[in-house]
């Protein structure tokens, strides 16, 4: 019934082939104007996942109560000292917050009055003292700067210096380090001497720490989810803003983007990178192949305009019953692509073969038609049914992905025994002079024959290995092992890592109180796998007395420095270059580099014209002055509580709605994954609200692993039941279904043998393997249930192994790619189809043996 069916359908479509041409190709113009109306990707990753699911409500509460640490961009600058790197942090954070249409919130954490004030205080008192010994050394030239702030005063007090190293009473390497600091400084006021930053490095450590050196801006993009780029927009202003305000150059310091937006951006461009010429490559490589099979444009032609056809109709199904793309659902066009094709070989292969034996068209065709009816037919609905299985799922972006490639299945079939017959009729593929299919497999068919018991043997033995080592299969957790490790965002991440206090791997808990919180972070802290638990009252320093006491001594003893009953009035012009000129000459006789760099920027300061030199000498005043009214806040702090701590600062911590935050760091290293799962177990334990980076990697994985396996079930169900339905035998059933289930075994131990985890990209590549596998199985068992001998050299393995030498070369050419992800996606789907050929015309034949009787075939 069903070969009548079919071959009334394809008779119909030849007969009339202008209506079905015309009827069709106008369906896919409208399909695709629609599709370009109304094509939209969504690329939040966020909608991907089941928002019932306790972890993700958890993470969903937390991102209401401070909804600024949602989508960052972070903003890491890098310099040589605390000084310039605030000056150049300073200028950006100011242009931003001069674009709310870009930028919904620009934070500078570190810029704070508050740790202005009371930073001091928050450091460990050893460091408190190590920090007042530096200033106390440095009073002599903050006694001197106080007194005459300009150029003149500064030269003065080198000068005396200097007359100590000729004195004997000072060694010349104890004021190198000074001279290439001020030399690096004058380099500066030279190039921009009208720059009221140029001293900017003037009062910087001799040897800053970590933390004095770099800088963070906290922004929050105005992000455009139907780009591939949601922040592009801001990411480039920020460049924009750095390259016009010369910032690196003009501070010395290098400004980096990474955070959540940057890394996904980067993310998407790196998967474009260098595909471009993969596609052309992959396009060229099957016109190849479709030739080779084909052997005539007259068929390879209708079969790519099917398929065209085809794909515009398949993208407008998407967009109308999803609305939006996500970035797991693009992947439709691959899937629909690799398979779709697949059904025009058959066809095509098929009517060659029976045009060798029909020298008639129309009678090849509807002889076509009643050959391939039920295998293409079985093939069609038992992967629909297979990707349709998938959309119960609570992984979203798998749930669409198989509701699309289910759709567009049924579309393809539809299509092939339609659209491609009537085309076939104008394009008159000619009669073939000779059988189609491998003779030279003509050996391979006996051998398979005569060492049958073997052959099965063999394989019996593949798959228990196989199934040994799928134990050992691992799942790679982390998705920034899935970017390329050369973008900006992921090594600037990278680095970020190697310092405890700034690594992405933190879990954040919503307490329901201020008082709650600090219980939790008491307990937290004692916990083995917990490095420390931070709070609001975190903010209060500790030992404030002994702190302050020490603070106190040191301002005491600089009090009558940094308050010189009077100052010398500005320098004139000429007062600046005879200053300049007198130590110009007064350090020639000293021989190191540092300090003759230094002579030479002194003579070169002295030629500036009065203009230039003036406004130089008050941007000095203006500098020095800053610095002095900075060092004397910084030394007088008094005894605080978490009363004192400013409303912007406690909103980091306390919700609008009186909640709390609790950050807690992982001990040890959270790159490692027993150390990361240890740490987000021994936190859930005590909190099991707690989110962040650290609980969302790990639960994100189940939900996905989950989601996959229960496609698996739903789908392998699905397809037994569709194929014993229609064949009406359990044993023939569970022919097509073996091959299938050896390649999956085969598939998964060698990615474990060779080390190749499943991660978030290339797991896409199992429901593919199910998809093509199902579909070459059935054609070798429908071949032997009709009856026919000598699977290896008929026309069917010519087509099966066309299809999926297509698909291969579609597929692999995706391990070409910059993106590691989509690189190991590749790998996994060629490693698949390779498994899928193996099973399929070695495994297979030996398995069915001698061909039915197709009387029998019940």
């Amino acid at each position: 019934m069903l070969q009548k069916l079919v071959a009334i359908v394809v008779d119909a479509a030849r007969r009339y082939a202008r209506v079905t041409i015309a009827v069709i190709v106008l369906l896919a113009l409208a399909a695709a104007f629609y599709a370009a109306a109304n094509f939209s990707i969504n690329t939040d990753v966020t909608t991907l996942l089941d928002e019932k699911s306790a972890w993700r409500q958890n993470e969903i509460a937390f991102s209401k109560a401070f909804p600024q640490r949602d989508d960052l961009l972070v903003i890491v600058i890098d310099g040589s000292n605390g000084a310039e790197t605030d000056l150049a942090a300073d200028k950006i954070a100011d242009a931003l917050s001069d674009r709310p249409d870009l930028f919904k919130t620009v934070r500078r954490p570190e810029a704070n009055p508050y740790f202005l004030h009371y930073g001091l205080l928050l450091l460990p008192i050893d460091d408190i003292a190590s920090a007042t010994e530096q200033i106390i050394r440095a009073q002599p030239m903050l006694a001197s700067l106080a007194a005459d702030p300009s150029p003149r005063g500064l030269f003065n007090l080198i000068s005396n210096m200097v007359d100590g190293v000729k004195a004997g009473v000072v060694k010349e390497s104890d004021i190198s380090g000074l001279f290439s600091r001020l030399h690096n400084t004058l380099q500066k006021v030279l190039l921009h001497p009208l720059d009221p930053d140029a001293w900017g490095s003037l009062f910087a450590s001799e040897d800053p720490s970590k933390f004095e050196k770099r800088r963070f801006i906290l922004a929050q993009p105005v992000l455009d989810y139907s780009d591939l780029s949601p922040g592009a927009k801001s990411s480039g202003y920020v460049r924009h803003i750095v390259e016009l305000q010369n910032i690196e150059n003009r501070y010395g310091v290098t400004v980096r983007l990474t955070g959540p937006v940057a890394l996904a951006d980067e993310e998407f461009a790196s998967v474009a990178k260098g595909m471009q010429w993969a596609l052309a490559i992959s396009i060229a490589l099957i016109g190849l192949i479709l030739y080779m099979s084909l052997k005539s444009w007259r068929i390879i032609l209708p079969i790519f305009i099917t398929l065209f056809c085809g794909l515009a109709m398949t993208t407008a199904f998407a967009l109308f019953m999803v609305h939006s793309l996500n970035l797991i659902s693009v992947a439709f066009a691959v899937m629909f692509t690799g398979i779709a094709v697949d059904f025009g070989i058959q066809f095509g292969v098929r009517y060659r073969d029976v045009r060798h034996e029909k020298p008639d068209f129309a009678e090849a065709l509807r002889l076509t038609a009643k050959r391939i009816a039920v295998p293409l037919t079985l093939a069609a609905l038992s992967t629909a049914a297979g990707f349709l299985s998938f959309t119960p799922t609570s992984y979203r972006g798998v749930a669409e992905l198989g509701l699309i490639a289910g759709g567009g299945m049924l579309i393809a079939f539809t299509l092939n025994i339609t659209l491609l017959p009537a085309l076939l009729r104008f394009t008159k593929p000619k009669p073939e002079p000779e059988p189609v299919g491998f003779r030279w497999a003509a050996g391979l068919d006996a051998l398979i024959a005569e060492q049958r018991w073997q052959v099965l043997v063999f394989f019996a033995a593949l798959f228990f290995v196989g199934i040994g080592i799928c134990f050992f299969l691992r799942f790679d957790f982390d998705p920034l092992n899935l970017k390329d490790p050369h973008t900006e965002s992921v090594s600037t991440m990278t680095d970020l890592m190697q310092d405890p206090d700034t690594t992405p791997y933190t879990i954040d808990i919503l307490a329901a109180n201020s008082e709650a919180a600090e219980q939790l972070a008491t307990r937290l802290s004692a916990r083995p796998e917990v490095d420390k638990a931070l709070t609001l009252s975190s903010l209060v320093p500790e030992e404030q007395a002994k702190k302050i006491a020490l603070l106190k001594d040191t301002y005491n003893l600089l009090n009558p420095s940094l308050h010189p009953p009077g100052s010398m009035p500005p320098p004139s012009p000429d007062e600046l270059r005879q200053s300049t000129q007198a130590l110009a000459d007064k350090i020639g006789f000293l021989t190191g580099t540092d300090a003759y760099l230094f002579s030479e920027d002194l003579r070169r300061m002295a030629k500036l014209d009065d203009g230039p030199l003036q406004t130089a000498s008050n941007n000095m005043r203006r500098s020095v002055a800053k610095s002095l009214a900075e060092l004397d806040e910084r030394l007088t702090p008094h005894v605080i509580d978490i009363r004192n701590i400013p409303d912007d600062l406690r909103r980091e911590w306390i919700s609008s709605d009186s909640k709390a935050r609790v950050e807690v760091y992982p001990k040890g290293d959270p790159k490692k994954r027993d150390t990361l799962v240890k740490f987000a177990e021994a936190v859930r334990s005590v909190a099991p609200e707690a989110t962040g980076t650290a609980v969302s990697i790990q639960e994100s994985s189940k939900t996905i692993r989950r989601a996959f396996a229960e496609a698996a079930l739903y789908s392998g169900v699905t397809i037994f039941l569709l194929l014993l339905i229609i064949m009406h035998n359990l044993k023939h059933t569970a022919f097509v279904l073996a091959p299938l289930i050896l390649a999956f075994v085969l598939t998964l131990g060698t990615a474990a043998a060779v080390d190749m985890p499943l991660n978030f990209a290339n797991i896409i590549a199992l429901p593919l393997l199910l998809g093509l596998g199902v579909s070459y199985s059935i054609y070798f068992v429908i071949y032997w249930r009709q009856g026919f001998e000598k699977p290896l050299q008929s026309s069917m393995a010519r087509a099966v192994l066309a299809s999926a030498a297509t698909a291969f070369v579609a597929f692999g050419s995706l391990s070409l790619s910059n993106h590691p992800g989509t690189a190991s996606m590749g790998l996994l789907l060629a490693l698949s189809l390779f498994y899928v050929l193996f099973t399929t015309f070695l495994f297979t034949p030996a398995l069915l043996g001698k061909p039915l009787n197709p009387a029998d075939s019940d």
